[in-house]
This record gives C-alpha cells, sequence and structure tokens, in this order.
C-alpha cells in the first residue's frame, strides 16, 4: 500500500506507524532502496529523527543526509530557507523520516510541503498513531504482527532452509515462535541465535528462558528487552558480554563501526571517553545521569538498582577469551 501511495499524485503525506519491533524501519529500508534504483525521484533522503529531536537538530540531520551545509550563525528561521532552497533545487523528493516521536511544522524546519505540483512526497514511521494524524498525513497505514504462519516462515528462513527439525524440536520451536508475539525483530534475531542448533536440551532452555524473562521484565518493554536479554545470555565468553554492553551504551540511533570495537579496551570498568555518552559517574547506577530512556531501560535488567553497587559487576570469574555461561549477578 505505501508503495501504490507513492505514485499516487494525490498523496503527498504518508504516515506508517506501528508497535515497537513489528518491521517499520525495515519495511522503509526496503522501500528507499527500491526507490533510488528505480529513478521515480530525483532525490530519495533518509532521515532518523529519534525521541530527543529538535528544531535545530533535525535541520541538521536533514542537511547532512542531503550534502547541504547549513550555516551555524544563522538562526533557526535563515537556516529554515536555505534547506527550503536546497529541497527546489534537487526536483522532485522522497524524505523518510524514520522513528518520529513528536509532530513539528515541515516549513519550520525547511522542508517544503508535497502537493500536486511537485509531486514530492514525504513518510514518517512511528509508533503513534496520533503522530500521523497531527502531521495531517493523507494516508495512515498500520503495520500489525505478522500471522503464526508468516511467523513460522520467517524463522525457518532465519535458521537456515538446510537445517531439518525433528518433530520434538520443531514442536518446542513453534512455541519458542509463538513468544515472539508475531514481532520480526524478535524472530529474526533469535531464529539466527538458534541456527544449526539441533539438541533437544537446548531449545527446551531457551523456550524456558524466553517465558521466564517474560514475567521477570514485565512493566517495561518487555518484547524488545526480553530479546535483548535473551542475546546477551546466547554470548559464550566475558569478551563478547562485554562487547555487548559496551554498544548499548551508545545513544540510539548511532552508527557502531565493528571494526573500531576490536581496538577497544574490552573491558566494562575502562569505558573509553568516546563511548561515555552519559554524564557523571558511570561505577553507581543511581547516580547516573542517563543519555537517554533507552539505555537505561536497556541495561537496567543486567544490574539491579541498587545504592552502592558496581553497575558492571558481572559473576564471571573466568579469564577474558575463556568460554563460560556465567550471567550478570541477578541477586
Amino acid at each position: 500500500m505505501i508503495e501504490e501511495c507513492l505514485i499516487d499524485d494525490g498523496v503527498g503525506k504518508i504516515g506508517v506507524y506501528g508497535i515497537r519491533g513489528v518491521g517499520k524501519t525495515t519495511i522503509m529500508t526496503r522501500i528507499h532502496n527500491k526507490s533510488k534504483v528505480a529513478g521515480t525521484f530525483n532525490s530519495v533522503i533518509w532521515v532518523t529523527v529519534s525521541k530527543d529531536s529538535y528544531i535545530e537538530k533535525l535541520q541538521d540531520d536533514v542537511s547532512k543526509a542531503m550534502g547541504v551545509s547549513l550555516s551555524h550563525n544563522k538562526d533557526a528561521h535563515q537556516r529554515s530557507a536555505e534547506l527550503i532552497q536546497a529541497f527546489i533545487h534537487r526536483g522532485r523528493f522522497l524524505l523518510i523520516l524514520d522513528d518520529m516521536w513528536n509532530v513539528f511544522p515541515l516549513t519550520k524546519v525547511g522542508i517544503p510541503e508535497p502537493n500536486v505540483e511537485n509531486k514530492c512526497k514525504i513518510v514518517w514511521t512511528t509508533r503513534s498513531q496520533r503522530v500521523c494524524r497531527e502531521m495531517d498525513s493523507q494516508v495512515t497505514i498500520k503495520v500489525d504482527r505478522l500471522t503464526n504462519d508468516e511467523s513460522w516462515t520467517l524463522f525457518e528462513e532465519k535458521l537456515g532452509g538446510n537445517l531439518v527439525l525433528s518433530p520434538e524440536i520443531e514442536q518446542i520451536a513453534k512455541a519458542v515462535v509463538e513468544e515472539c508475539d508475531g514481532l520480526p525483530t524478535e524472530i529474526i534475531t533469535i531464529g539466527a541465535a538458534m541456527r544449526g542448533v539441533d539438541e533437544i536440551t537446548i531449545w527446551r532452555n531457551a523456550l524456558e528462558d524466553l517465558k521466564n524473562l517474560r514475567l521477570k521484565l514485565g512493566g517495561i518493554e518487555d518484547d524488545a528487552f526480553s530479546c535483548s536479554r535473551f542475546c546477551f545470555d546466547d554470548l559464550k565468553t566475558r569478551r563478547h558480554r562485554d562487547c555487548f554492553l559496551y554498544c548499548a551504551l551508545c545513544p540510539e540511533h548511532n552508527q557502531i563501526v565493528c571494526d573500531s570495537l576490536q581496538m577497544l579496551p574490552l573491558s566494562i570498568n575502562n569505558i573509553p571517553p568516546s563511548l561515555k555518552q552519559i554524564k557523571g559517574s558511570i561505577t553507581q547506577w543511581d547516580s547516573l545521569q542517563w543519555d537517554s530512556n533507552n539505555t537505561k531501560m536497556l541495561l537496567q535488567p543486567f544490574f539491579p538498582s541498587a545504592p552502592d553497587r558496581d553497575l558492571h559487576r558481572v559473576k564471571a570469574e573466568e579469564e577474558d577469551g575463556v568460554d563460560d555461561t556465567n550471567d550478570v549477578d541477578d541477586e
């Protein structure tokens, strides 16, 4: 339906909404890539908005995506005028604003309103139907969870086409998929983690872990965070777990270059300044000033909130590089 809207000259603003992990960004990534190849638009622009975005930051993000330099000495109105001129020079454009949380006037940022004459399109993805409505979306599209059959097909694909499951394991695997509750992000992540596993005990443990995590993480966004914890528990060495936690400290939507991780001193107690995105001490949970609620919520299940407790203390006594299956202390 989104692609149909992109070829309808009468539709300029399209809102795509759905819960976290349902696949909104994945859908728009495919449309973005397909649109760039098709040549329907003179310019296809992707901007990740995120929760803490504001007018000036959004102007910077849009200009960076367009390869346009804005003067930092000018006020927001002048920067808006510069952006509008840049868009006009681009001709017909498709602008994708991913992960919108708040409403803002397009022209105040510097984004021209799509209309029948310019045939431009703007698509925003959000978790909130309200954002779609208040941004005056001409078409609003809800992304639903996958059906049971769609979930199982995707899970099989991520397990690997060559893996033949025994009837006993297949029954457990289908129960694992049910725990994913139709969310593609969870299905893909857990399917990849279970790729090549043919021991029924491991499958049983995986199902039990997922069920237990649902109970332990109730009250916060349990679908996403139980998936994260499942992946954390699946890591076999302390080095890998430390690397996971490094990445969790990075602000949402920041790119993490894998090669750069190999050069980091992977000790959680020695975080490089470039990754200290939080202010103040990083040794005590209650003293932290978090860069984002998502970071705090991601780490909270791993580290109990107790005064004077070391945030990064783990229950592993092995030396770096030695395999073990110990988890973070859950006392």
